[in-house]
């Protein structure tokens, strides 16, 4: 919980697909391993952007969660290159990562039920700009 407190995560208005949202920030180390740990919910137009200095494999965990989520790996062009779908929280003791299946730039968790309701897809080009 201290993490969490010291993690200020910066937000933004911004439009993604057609969807405009409240996205909080992860652009730190600190802001990136605390994430969405320890909140009790996102917000029906809210979502939570990593943005990282490199392209890579970069993974995600669900420790210390609270609720499902939808996770969307894009590369520098914003294109998706892998998603999972309504990722349960990790078990207390449980603290294994998800891998996309390319290397991504930017990670977007979006509450469960989004990329269905979205129909994202593969190599799908999503614009996350200011709205």
């Amino acid at each position: 919980m201290f993490l969490s407190r010291r993690a200020k995560l910066g937000e933004r208005s911004m439009r993604i697909g057609r969807n405009r949202m409240s996205v909080l920030i992860a652009d730190t180390q600190l802001k990136m391993t605390v994430g969405l740990m320890f909140r009790e919910k996102l917000g029906q137009n809210e979502c939570m952007l990593f943005t990282f200095p490199h392209d890579g494999p970069h993974p995600i965990w669900t420790r210390h969660m609270r609720f499902p989520i939808d996770i969307v790996w894009c590369d520098a062009e914003g294109r998706v290159v892998d998603f999972m779908q309504s990722v349960a929280p990790a078990g207390r003791l449980e603290f294994s990562g998800y891998y996309p299946k390319g290397r991504s730039r930017y990670v977007l968790e979006f509450n469960s039920g989004f990329v269905r309701k979205n129909k994202i897809k593969i190599r799908e080009k999503i614009i996350f700009k200011p709205a």
